[in-house]
Order: C-alpha cells, then structure tokens, then sequence
C-alpha cells in the first residue's frame, strides 16, 4: 500500500457514504476496502471527526447499524461554480451601491472561503 491510499481511501469513503441514501455498515466498508474490522472502524471514526456521521434509520435484516453523511454537508464544502460567483458579485456590487458596506465585505469574504 502506498503512502498515502489510506487517506485517498477515506476521502473516497467520505463521498461514498454522502451519496449513500441508505448508509454503509462497517461490513460493507471492510469489503470495499478489503480491510479488517477495526480498520473500517478507523476510517468511519476519523470521517466522523470532520463530518458528522447520521445513523441511518434503515436497519438490515441482521439490525447492524448504517452511517450516512448528509449530503448537503459535503455540498457546503464545495467551491462556488462561475455562476454562483458572478451572482454573489452582483449581490456585492448591489450591497455596496446601497450602503451596506460591511454586509458586502461578509459577503465577499464568504466567496474567498469557497474558492
């Protein structure tokens, strides 16, 4: 294993489980990543420090648990398309041309955060 595929692997679990509508069981991360049980733990623990992990309500006919992540979580973390961009210029320039400076600089700070 190289150096670095246990972290491309739980970037890769991080977007397997937000496009998961039904969650994954620590089964189901050991046969993807073909790994032993306290490693997937591992792995959902450490996406769960920065993600938070929704339980799903599905239960499995053996009532093992199920993770999810939310996927508007992961959607927040994106950077803004052109569009959205060229929408929160306008939504500037409209701000600042109406007095509201500071609203205009909070705004302009948030789209530097998402690039």
């Amino acid at each position: 294993m190289s150096r670095y595929q246990r972290a491309v692997e739980v970037e890769d679990l991080i977007v397997t489980l937000a496009q998961s509508r039904q969650g994954l069981t620590i089964t189901d991360i050991c046969e993807r990543y073909e790994i032993s049980r306290r490693t997937a733990e591992r792995m959902r623990d450490a996406v769960a420090e920065r993600f938070p992990l929704v339980e799903a309500d599905r239960h499995d006919a053996d009532r093992r648990k199920r993770w999810r992540i939310d996927s508007h979580t992961l959607q927040a973390l994106l950077p803004l398309g052109a569009a959205e961009r060229a929408l929160v210029a306008r939504a500037s320039k409209a701000l600042r041309e109406a007095g509201h400076d500071r609203l205009a600089s909070e705004l302009e700070s948030l789209d530097r955060r998402r690039k």
